[in-house]
């Protein structure tokens, strides 16, 4: 992102990187980043050190993984939709690579493993419904 914030938009208009648009939105994708990341990794080192003790992975476990790979599905998806939004016009060009990444971010959330029952199943768990029939 560095590149395209350094790059003018217009002649006599200031950098990407000189507006507090661009500069708030790259601060915004951060933290939406690591904070769907640090979620993942909470869920998977749960149920990894539950395998490690010999015990099964937990419906709440399994849950949580499927909702923290769900939710980073779907907040990558957004964070490079706000990127493409926010990085200029120069994005629009097929030799961009904003192109492929945003097709990307895309592709990811249409699988089944991160699909909006997802978040449905796991509003279940957490509300000590039992589990729909079929889930893990």
């Amino acid at each position: 992102m560095s590149v395209s914030g350094a790059a003018k938009i217009m002649v006599g208009h200031s950098r990407l990187c000189d507006r507090g648009y661009f500069l708030t939105g790259i601060g915004e994708c951060e933290a939406k980043l690591r904070s769907a990341r640090a979620f993942f990794y909470e869920a998977a080192e749960a149920a990894w050190d539950s395998l490690l003790k010999g015990n099964t992975v937990s419906v709440v476990e399994n849950t949580m993984l499927r909702l923290s790979a769900s939710n980073a599905a779907r907040t990558g998806a957004e964070i490079v939709q706000h990127c493409y939004r926010i990085a200029g016009m120069g994005v629009i060009s097929k030799d961009n690579p904003m192109q492929r990444y945003l097709r990307d971010a895309m592709v990811v959330t249409q699988h089944a493993a991160v699909a909006d029952l997802t978040f449905e199943s796991a509003g279940r768990v957490l509300a000590g419904l039992d589990a729909p029939r079929g889930y893990p």
